[in-house]
């Protein structure tokens, strides 16, 4: 370093300056290795350590020397940290050995980096653990994706709780190649788990987020709301997505526009009357369960002259105001008689106007 080749001149010149110096480590002139609990035996050759700073010139520490001091005393055994820490961990060795102290086991883990194979940073995603929960995932879910960021199983399982994770980890089946930050995946172990919920837990953890998004649910709701959320856990990919899947269970203003419908083989008239007899058959039914009004609808269609699906979407459209919804008769069930007879009325006026004002 250039401290070495400053003459007795050069110095007292820098002290007349009023330059303090600083405190360096000298580096010998040997190559320097630690096994790795990773990336295995690395070493580095002599031209590769330079003098490094261990101290201001005010006394205080710099990184390597505090936290070789900070680790020794803690009785720190063993270093888990990213691969580009791997320069320091040359240095603290040396530290380690002139000190006269036994270092910790050192073990650098992959980087994790964006799609595009970069390091990974604020910009490719969410800044801290509080933009995740915002947006729908799972606490649960974070633990089993980070776990994959530069380790892989001994198996192709991919879902994991905290303490099958706690048992089967180990550094042995830690990468060394970079890892990926996929967001599809997580989104997918978000599904996953969801999915595999008890309903009850999944209702307790969905309601705040649908609260949050205007849904107006009172306690005397929350059976209502939890069997509504059975029919869309399929659907469910994160949590924040839970007013937008079941906000027609709770729209009380519902006011379906049947142009969804489409009317490809059916004209408005015809629709319109086909949902006035879906209406009496509603209001006839003695049990209203899915799999009865499935029964009686398929009958009502065969009645009619009509294929079952032609007459179930002008229906599904009529009681939910979409076309994509959970299984229509269980939604039907969920959504109850009375609610489901009032807006299929509403329904046959709105196909009436569109017929201008005739059925």
């Amino acid at each position: 370093g250039l401290g070495r080749r400053l003459t007795n001149a050069q110095i007292d010149e820098r002290k007349a300056a009023g330059v303090v110096p600083a405190v360096r480590y000298r580096s010998e002139p040997d190559a320097v290795t630690f096994d790795d609990l990773v990336l295995g035996s690395i070493t580095v050759g002599p031209d590769d350590i330079d003098d490094f700073v261990i101290a201001r010139g005010d006394g205080s520490a710099l990184y390597n020397m505090a936290v070789v001091v900070d680790d020794h005393h803690m009785q720190i055994s063993h270093v888990i940290r990213g691969k580009d820490h791997v320069s320091n961990t040359f240095r603290q060795v040396l530290l380690y050995e002139a000190l006269d102290w036994a270092p910790p086991r050192f073990g650098h883990l992959p980087l994790v980096v964006n799609e595009r194979r970069q390091k990974f940073s604020k910009r490719d995603g969410a800044q801290w653990l509080g933009d995740y929960r915002a947006q729908g995932y799972l606490p649960e879910v974070l633990c089993n994706f980070l776990i994959f960021l530069g380790w892989a199983p001994v198996d192709e399982r991919e879902i994991f709780s905290l303490d099958e994770l706690v048992q089967e980890f180990s550094l042995q089946r830690v990468n060394r190649a970079d890892a990926v930050f996929d967001t599809q995946r997580l989104d997918h172990f978000n599904g996953v788990w969801i999915r595999g919920l008890d309903i009850d837990d999944l209702a307790a953890r969905a309601l705040p987020y649908a609260a949050a998004d205007g849904l107006t649910i009172g306690p005397a709701d929350h059976d209502y709301f939890a069997a509504a959320l059975a029919l869309e856990q399929e659907r469910l990919s994160h949590l924040n997505k839970t007013a937008e899947l079941m906000d027609f269970f709770f729209d009380q203003d519902l006011n379906p526009d049947m142009r969804q419908a489409k009317f490809t083989k059916h004209d408005p008239s015809e629709t319109a009357q086909a949902l006035v007899r879906v209406s009496e058959l509603i209001a006839q039914a003695e049990s209203y369960d899915d799999a009865t009004l499935e029964q009686q609808m398929r009958e009502l269609a065969g009645q009619l002259g009509w294929k079952a699906g032609d007459l179930f979407m002008p229906v599904r459209v009529a009681v939910t105001g979409r076309r994509a919804t959970p299984p229509l008769f269980a939604t039907m069930e969920v959504l109850g008689r009375d609610r489901c007879q009032v807006r299929i009325q509403r329904a046959v006026k709105n196909l009436a106007a569109l017929t201008g004002g005739s059925i």
